[in-house]
């Protein structure tokens, strides 16, 4: 009996002590709003333009024929606008082009947004895709490989990329 007194009584001192202290606890909450955005339908392509007669690229402008490739959004529930932010690395033989990063020479690649449209380049933005009603979208690119104004083509491969980058509202 002599042990069990003097811990029940620091048992009693020590609840006492601590209900007798005050301490206040804040809550923060955050979060961010979102608008879901579309699925990217082709989040990666490939345009081959297989086997490319040096001859076709002989002189300044001479170029392959146009191909086609889409890009396509769907699921674009809460959206009402579409920009899209477009980068390429420029060639520097000649501006309007993107570059080649193969083993060919004096050739690059012409790009337009849509059949003889707006020309890619480098920070291109298209703002404004008003997507009103609408779920799904898509973007034709058309492609061709050019005489970049330098020389004869001569052969190798012909590489390049263009990145496309979506903000949604």
């Amino acid at each position: 009996m002599k042990i069990i007194k003097p811990l029940l009584l620091a048992g009693l001192l020590f609840s006492s002590y601590s209900f007798a202290l005050s301490e206040q606890v804040v809550m923060h909450y955050s979060g961010t709003v979102v608008i879901p955005p579309c699925v990217v339908s082709t989040p990666s392509l490939s345009v081959d333009f297989g086997d490319i007669m040096a001859s076709t690229l002989a002189n300044s402008g001479s170029a392959t024929g146009w191909k086609m490739t889409t890009v396509r959004l769907s699921n674009c529930t809460n959206v009402t606008d579409i920009a899209i932010l477009i980068n390429a690395t420029m060639s520097t033989a000649n501006a309007d082009y993107i570059a080649s990063t193969g083993t060919a020479q004096h050739v690059a690649v012409n790009a337009t947004v849509g059949p003889a449209g707006t020309a890619v380049k480098d920070g291109l933005t298209l703002a404004g895709i008003n997507m009103a009603g609408q779920s799904d979208y898509s973007t034709d690119f058309y492609l061709q490989v050019i005489n970049d104004g330098t020389g004869s083509a001569t052969a190798g491969s012909v590489q390049s990329a263009i990145t496309l980058t979506y903000a949604f509202k």
